[in-house]
């Protein structure tokens, strides 16, 4: 497909992020349009191969290391996650993906997978920071942790 039709569907992430996000959220230097949110930051694209989508992400946690039982629980994870995904990377950061092809784009499915992989991120950077060594970058509300 051509550059000029891809553009045409990166302004359309872009617009079904202001339909979700009631404004168009400001964008990084890489383009990613950037979600800044209880508990951290989500960063969503519009990606042009292996084939087009929107792709959602977050950072869950630095600093793991991925050995045999990190990588033991990530597989379990993702066994039982329904939309997102899992990764660790060899340095150690811990992210949070969903990836929405571009048919299935629209302002409902980006909220969907804006809400599943920050809810996700937060739960599993604690996890996996906790148990094995790293920190997440999400932060915890302490008046929902006190229950107030």
């Amino acid at each position: 497909m051509s550059e000029c039709k891809f553009e045409w569907f990166s302004a359309y992430v872009g617009a079904c992020l202001a339909e979700w996000y009631e404004g168009v959220p400001p964008v990084d230097d890489d383009g990613d349009w950037v979600i800044n949110c209880v508990p951290g930051t989500i960063w969503v694209r519009a990606e042009m191969r292996p084939r087009w989508a929107a792709e959602v992400f977050a950072y869950a946690a630095h600093g793991v290391k991925p050995r045999a039982a990190a990588l033991r629980e990530v597989n379990d994870l993702n066994m039982r996650l329904c939309t997102a995904s899992v990764y660790i990377a060899p340095s150690g950061t811990v992210t949070v993906r969903q990836r929405l092809v571009a048919a299935a784009v629209d302002g409902d499915t980006i909220g969907q997978a804006i809400a599943s992989v920050g809810n996700v991120a937060e739960d599993v950077g604690m996890l996996m920071a906790g148990m094995f060594d790293g920190h997440a970058p999400f932060v915890v509300d302490t008046a929902d942790a006190e229950g107030t």
